[in-house]
């Protein structure tokens, strides 16, 4: 892909939203950018952001219990945690009051914008 160098300088989303729903200001929004290849203009980029620890990192209690639920048969599925889930609406709600939205897009396998859609 070529890319800007202002795709070096920074994150290729403007906002980006923890497990446990804070909100982090990524790319200015007055600039494109660069997390959809060759679909960033009029966009806004906004990565949901996931807790990908592995169940032994660590080395402690916690750690050893993750790994016992593993063996159990018992592994974390990824899923979003209704704090984000709750921030992604409101920081939604608030870009409508600003920004012209018309479509929203993504990955929908984890149901959030299904539930914005409703």
């Amino acid at each position: 892909m070529n890319r800007s160098k202002a795709s070096s300088d920074d994150i290729g989303y403007h906002y980006a939203l923890d497990c446990v729903g804070s909100v982090f200001e990524g790319r200015d929004i007055r600039f494109k950018g660069e997390h959809l290849h060759n679909f960033n203009t009029g966009v806004i980029g906004i990565v949901l952001l996931e807790d990908l620890t592995d169940a032994g990192e660590g080395n402690d209690h916690v750690a050893q219990i993750r790994q016992l639920f593993g063996k159990l048969g018992f592994s974390k599925r990824p899923k979003v945690p209704d704090a984000q889930v709750r921030s992604v609406q409101t920081f939604s709600a608030i870009l409508r009051d600003f920004f012209h939205i018309d479509t929203l897009g993504g990955d929908a396998s984890n149901g959030v914008l299904r539930s914005l859609r409703e």
